[in-house]
């Protein structure tokens, strides 16, 4: 029986995302990326079928929708209406290449982002944060 360690690496679930919104005119619905996404990484039915914890998703389907998040956070990609994405001009032009290192992007601009939020959460005397004392003070305001 298959586990999720049998399923492809995250990144490499991105050039066959966005292949399948260019196939299929620049927007698709969730199914048709979870089925074409399928097909083009060939992928056994027995890993699709690899549970995700306790959860009604598989494992897969749990990574595509990471997948499109990671678009959208990187401007490739944008769901105008419910269950359906489609790609951005800079989705369209984005190589294979590129979208190997959408997850490291995403990453690093949330770690610029906790890095941009930290300095106001330490006190200027002793450089700890005293969040306790923040939160008070504000929640009496």
């Amino acid at each position: 029986m298959p586990d999720k360690s049998d399923l492809p690496s995250f990144e490499k679930y991105f050039p066959p995302t966005v292949q399948s919104m260019k196939q299929r005119g620049g927007s698709t619905t969730i199914e048709e990326l979870e089925e074409d996404v399928a097909k083009i990484m060939k992928l056994a039915e027995p890993i699709l079928s690899v549970p995700h914890k306790n959860g009604a998703r598989t494992q897969f389907q749990y990574e595509l929708a990471w997948v499109r998040t990671y678009l959208k956070k990187t401007g490739l990609a944008d769901n105008s209406a419910r269950g359906v994405w489609s790609l951005t001009d800079a989705g369209e032009k984005i190589s294979d290449k590129e979208l190997l290192l959408v997850p490291k992007k995403v990453r690093s601009l949330k770690k610029a982002k906790h890095e941009q939020v930290q300095p106001h959460l330490e006190s200027e005397e002793d450089g700890e944060s005293d969040w306790q004392e923040q939160v008070l003070s504000a929640w009496l305001k």
